[in-house]
């Protein structure tokens, strides 16, 4: 996932540290992979241009996000993805609130305003929701993928088994 972002998305995620290189630059066209990223896919590695994200991204750094669900996504300045993806709109925005009041205060203006059509989901339950969502895939792969499994390892079985006497 890349996740166009300002400076203040990097202080709204304090688990998050740089491990290699810098932070995104304004106007570079450059972004930070996760450090699992980077060690999984040989391009996304710090200094390597990475040019399936967009049209030509450079990796500045790497970072760790702490095992959160940050670790796998590449992170890059807002105004190159939007422009570069021709997408000016934020698909979502992370808030933080000094105190459960405001938190609640600000859930019940966005609810209550009809002009806009957002929903206030806190980052947990937005995650968990993400998860849940794949469990039909899950439940299909495992569908077709048993018997098949059970079909190949018979296979391999066949294939190995040689008898110990031959007949001329």
């Amino acid at each position: 996932m890349v996740r166009g972002m300002t400076g203040a998305g990097l202080k709204l995620r304090p688990e998050a540290r740089l491990v290699q290189g810098r932070w995104f630059n304004r106007g570079l066209r450059e972004v930070v992979v996760s450090e699992s990223l980077s060690r999984r896919f040989r391009d996304m590695r710090w200094g390597r241009h990475a040019a399936y994200v967009a049209e030509c991204l450079e990796s500045g750094g790497v970072f760790n996000a702490g095992g959160t669900a940050f670790d796998s996504e590449i992170w890059a300045d807002y105004e190159d993805i939007a422009q570069d993806w021709d997408r000016p709109i934020y698909s979502s925005i992370l808030l933080r609130t000094p105190d459960a009041v405001s938190t609640k205060a600000i859930r019940n203006r966005i609810a209550d305003d009809r002009r806009i059509h957002l929903q206030a989901v806190p980052q947990k339950e937005y995650y968990a929701s993400q998860t849940t969502s794949s469990i039909g895939i899950k439940v299909l792969g495992t569908f077709i993928a048993t018997p098949d499994g059970d079909r190949f390892c018979f296979a391999a079985m066949n294939m190995m088994y040689e008898p110990s006497c031959r007949v001329p």
